[in-house]
């Protein structure tokens, strides 16, 4: 199944226990709330033993409201025992504020 949504640059593959949500553009704090109702849907209909992507890879800029409406749901899924990657932005403003937070990436390697 695949979804896209019209106020932030999101998209949704799943199936069955894996699911790939990928955004594109700014994750800024008008656009918080839907990325975290996005996320947290998307990784609560996850079975226990399911696995998940957060592809923040074409993410331009982002602020700590964006990157916190992703990661709170992905931490309430790894707890419930799910596997949750989240890949960090490649470049640019993004990728600077990412590492100087530091929380990025989640679950890799």
């Amino acid at each position: 199944m695949t979804a896209a949504f019209t106020d932030v640059d999101a998209a949704v593959v799943r199936d069955d226990a894996h699911v790939v949500v990928r955004f594109d553009d700014t994750l800024f704090v008008g656009q918080a709330a839907t990325v975290r109702r996005i996320v947290a849907e998307e990784l609560d209909t996850l079975p226990s033993h399911g696995s998940a992507i957060v592809d923040l890879g074409d993410v331009a800029e982002i602020d700590a409201a964006g990157l916190a409406a992703v990661t709170s749901p992905v931490f309430a899924a790894r707890r419930r025992g799910c596997r949750v990657v989240v890949l960090p932005p490649n470049a640019g403003p993004a990728r600077r504020f990412c590492e100087t937070v530091g929380i990025l990436p989640i679950g890799v390697g």
